[in-house]
């Protein structure tokens, strides 16, 4: 009967101790589409105040904000940028990314929920 009780005992053990080592799913990686769909300048003018985005041919990026009839406050430069259908993504800052889309000549970036409507330049 000992010895019963004792393969019981050691038969749940190894049922209950299961394979839980379950490997998570990779996350899909993005497909990248054309950088040439926005490359130029976009601007954003409300009032007296600009933001000037710029993304150059050789996948640079700049953001530009100027206040008081063009008189530039800040500039931070962005770096690399790789488009997907949805979003710019800017890996050199640790894959930080924007979402935007596309309109005729209209460039929407959001702003948290707010798409904000740039207009292109050049």
């Amino acid at each position: 009967m000992k010895k019963i009780l004792t393969l019981l005992l050691l038969a749940t053990l190894f049922v209950a101790c299961g394979d839980d080592d379950e490997k998570p799913e990779p996350e899909p990686q993005p497909t990248y589409i054309d950088n040439k769909l926005i490359e130029g300048e976009w601007y954003w003018i409300q009032a007296t105040d600009s933001v000037v985005y710029t993304f150059e041919n050789n996948n640079a990026s700049r953001k530009t904000i100027e206040k008081y009839i063009l008189v530039q406050i800040s500039s931070y430069d962005y770096g690399v940028y790789k488009l997907t259908d949805e979003y710019i993504y800017y890996p050199e800052r640790g894959d930080w990314k924007s979402k935007y889309y596309l309109k005729e000549d209209s460039l929407w970036i959001y702003n948290g929920d707010t798409p904000v409507k740039y207009i292109r330049v050049k």
